[in-house]
């Protein structure tokens, strides 16, 4: 309950307000509770998925982050794109039952660590926000690379991810095929409140 307090109880929270949660971030940060990976699952892809996700993928994935046993990885930026989410160049094509996954993410914060990607591509030939998927997909899947990023600090937590023929199940997909621009905006909105 430390960890996602403001969740609903069916999820492992305690359905307490949101304002709730953030004092206990504060008082916990301020104690020394070591902030980093658990962010995204916390504030927004849990959420997110609570709200969009399949009822197999609500049970597959919502307890680990609850428990704080779960590790996730953002795969929005692009190297040409930066956060240009509407330039989006990595592409999943539909293969039968799965979608084959080609391109390549940077600042992928743990993608070292993390078991899973919140991975978005293009799906369809449309150009901006439309043709655009959200994919869950395991770090462990073949095809994935990752190179860490030097930083400034020295070897730090972001990375650069390479998919080349990364191979997954339809059901990896959260919601349909260019829905996903809805999606992301409710995903930032609480990515935001959590900053």
């Amino acid at each position: 309950e430390l960890l996602v307090p403001h969740w609903p109880a069916e999820w492992g929270g305690a359905d307490r307000p949101a304002w709730e949660h953030l004092i206990l971030g504060e008082e916990m940060w301020a104690a020394g509770e070591p902030r980093g990976a658990q962010y995204m699952n916390v504030n927004w892809i849990g959420p997110t998925l609570m709200r969009f996700g399949s009822d197999e993928q609500k049970r597959r994935y919502i307890p680990q982050m609850a428990a704080g046993k779960a590790i996730w990885c953002q795969g929005f930026s692009e190297p040409s794109a930066g956060s240009d989410l509407a330039s989006l160049r990595t592409r999943a094509e539909r293969d039968g039952d799965d979608y084959v996954i080609n391109g390549t993410k940077i600042w992928t914060s743990y993608a070292a660590l993390a078991e899973h990607c919140f991975l978005l591509a293009r799906t369809g030939g449309e150009k901006g926000k439309a043709g655009i998927a959200i994919f869950l997909v395991p770090m462990s899947t073949p095809g994935i690379e990752v190179r860490s990023i030097p930083s400034l600090i020295g070897h730090g937590d972001i990375h650069e991810t390479f998919f080349t023929d990364v191979r997954v199940p339809v059901s990896a997909r959260l919601g349909e095929e260019g829905e996903a621009w809805s999606i992301i905006n409710y995903s930032l909105a609480n990515e935001r409140v959590g900053i």
